[in-house]
């Protein structure tokens, strides 16, 4: 991977990029070969993921709390959703990487979809884009974070929901990488 590709990934897609790249360098295929299973390798990735959305997300947060009049509070809850959601991003950004053919082509990959695929998230009334939007991890995201910094009282089995709905979408996109990931590095 050139120095100049490795400077311009983005920080959303990051298990994109590195999961295309050790492709593109030969090391998918030494890696399956080797004590690391598909499983296991997509997992790095999507916990590198969700380190840096933590990271991201709590420096933010703390931007947030000092600059402006919301109560952000319960921090407990914001480690969960913001640890789910990277989870589930980083699930979603492997199997855009582990379908990609190269490094570029999946950062390509990676924002063209997720741009309109956010889009969808944030129209209240639409019924189609609301059901686009929970089949991936930006609608259960957002009305996660939404209910964390909106809602004054929270109602404690929703919001164990919709963490669990973003379980789930990692859950389900992290294992269809891992299939991609095992057959790609067999062939």
């Amino acid at each position: 991977m050139s120095s100049k590709c490795r400077n311009t990934v983005p920080l959303a897609t990051p298990a994109a990029a590195a999961m295309s790249s050790e492709r593109e360098d030969q090391g998918l295929g030494r890696l399956g070969r080797g004590l690391v299973s598909a499983w296991a390798l997509v997992a790095e990735k999507m916990v590198f993921t969700a380190l840096a959305c933590l990271v991201v997300g709590l420096t933010l947060l703390g931007g947030v709390a000092v600059f402006t009049s919301l109560a952000v509070g319960r921090w407990a809850l914001w480690l969960a959703a913001l640890a789910l959601a990277g989870l589930a991003f980083g699930a979603f950004g492997v199997l855009a990487g582990a379908l990609a053919r190269e490094t570029r082509t999946a950062l390509l990959v990676a924002l063209m979809l997720a741009l309109p695929l956010l889009a969808l998230g944030l129209l209240p009334n639409a019924p189609v884009a609301s059901a686009i939007s929970q089949v991936v991890p930006f609608g259960p995201a957002f009305e996660a974070f939404q209910t964390l910094l909106v809602e004054p009282s929270l109602s404690g089995g929703d919001f164990a929901l919709t963490l669990g709905h973003l379980a789930l979408l990692a859950a389900v996109f992290g294992g269809a990488a891992a299939l991609v990931v095992r057959r790609r590095s067999a062939a």
